[in-house]
């Protein structure tokens, strides 16, 4: 079973002073150590002198045209591609075409906030970069952006790690069901990460899919782009969201396009082992329960009771709510009263040793815990099942999703 960890991802670290000369900005995302340090906006080093005469650089109408022909051919998964000009796309397309080639420098037609942008967006659609920081250096004039990448491979190294990723991306696919609806083939590689993945704050390379595909610990950047690698090479579209969770630390997780409607998921969330408090509850808990399904596809509505959204870029609306797991599987539940003592009841009569719910407002939840606190459902149990002589009930529970899982 997996190990229990604490904390979450990554943090914005900024640092501004002014000196003389061409304007030299460092924008960084941070590693495992800056997680733990302060929380800011975006590192940069600015330097301001005259504008420059040179004049902005210029690409061939063919060039053109080639970069904005691989770009449609290349980001049917990506999301904010599709959300720019044909002349954004193109700035788009050089700087992926440049992290690809893993070239030290590569040059934006571009004013500083529409290429910081820009990088942002690649990112955020491009899970498969790992082999690139989100940290840089770069260099502005009135007329371009030099962006000097930062690699922390080399193009040997890289193509090895590739390898390796891809054995772990034919691994996940055997866990898709012949035939499986678009819902059912992001349920299995939801469960997928979430039960090869360990969470562990201290793990290497936790800002990219090297840490969750290969090393098999991460923090939350390294789930959720992991998922939205392995449902991009699956044809569905998916983008990294960057915010908040309730306790105000860094987080990340997903949006993905699943029938045509937008939903979250968060497959961080979605591991037991993240915030189970328990040592002996987390040992014991039975397979079925592994998952946590509550933050597979949901809407803004549920996943906001507990997160905000990061600024930076849009995101697309997420109003469906047909796919909230346990509304969908009839284990939702709008008071506490007889029909969970029957949902339950039921589970028993079906040879599970397992039940799980969840409730649409704070006071049934509230009674439903404290139901459990007196021994109601052991007794349900043993009514049912004599033959046991006496039960250890297990409980596990969480406030923001208003989720409760019992086992015996």
């Amino acid at each position: 079973m997996k190990k229990k960890h604490s904390g979450c991802c990554f943090f914005f670290l900024c640092l501004l002073f002014l000196l003389p000369g061409v304007i030299l900005i460092r924008d960084r995302l941070p590693d495992a150590e800056t997680i733990l340090a302060l929380v800011s906006q975006a590192r940069e080093e600015v330097k301001e002198v005259l504008p420059s005469a040179e004049p902005r650089q210029t690409i061939s109408e063919e060039e053109k045209a080639a970069l904005l022909s691989a770009g449609q051919g290349e980001n049917g998964c990506a999301y904010y591609y599709w959300q720019l000009s044909e002349e954004q796309q193109i700035e788009y397309m050089k700087y992926l075409n440049g992290i690809r080639s893993m070239e030290e420098e590569i040059t934006l037609s571009l004013d500083a906030d529409p290429a910081k942008q820009i990088v942002k967006m690649v990112f955020a659609d491009h899970p498969e970069l790992f082999w690139a920081e989100q940290s840089y250096e770069y260099l502005v004039y009135d007329s371009r952006v030099e962006i000097h990448p930062r690699y922390t491979v080399s193009y040997e190294e890289k193509e090895q790690r590739q390898q390796q990723i891809e054995l772990t991306v034919q691994e996940s696919l055997g866990w898709i069901p012949s035939g499986a609806s678009a819902y059912e083939i992001v349920k299995a590689l939801y469960s997928y990460v979430v039960q090869t993945v360990d969470y562990d704050l201290a793990s290497s390379d936790n800002q990219n899919i090297y840490s969750s595909m290969v090393n098999r610990v991460s923090v939350c950047t390294g789930y959720a782009k992991e998922l939205q690698y392995l449902l991009q090479r699956v044809g569905i579209q998916a983008l990294c969201v960057e915010g908040t969770a309730a306790n105000q630390e860094a987080h990340a997780w997903l949006i993905a396009s699943v029938d045509g409607s937008w939903y979250h998921i968060d497959p961080t969330y979605g591991d037991p082992a993240y915030r189970e408090t328990s040592a002996e509850d987390l040992l014991s808990i039975p397979e079925a329960l592994q998952v946590d399904y509550a933050y597979l596809c949901m809407d803004d509505a549920s996943i906001l009771r507990d997160r905000t959204v990061s600024a930076d870029l849009e995101i697309p609306s997420c109003s469906a709510v047909d796919l909230l797991y346990y509304p969908l599987h009839g284990l939702l539940f709008y008071s506490y009263d007889e029909e969970v003592l029957v949902s339950l009841q039921e589970s028993i009569a079906a040879g599970q040793n397992y039940w799980e719910g969840q409730f649409a407002d704070d006071a049934s939840y509230q009674e439903m815990l404290s139901a459990m606190q007196e021994g109601t459902f052991a007794n349900l149990v043993l009514a049912n099942r004599p033959e046991l002589g006496a039960v250890r009930m297990h409980m596990s529970y969480r406030d923001e999703s208003r989720v409760v899982k019992l086992w015996y």
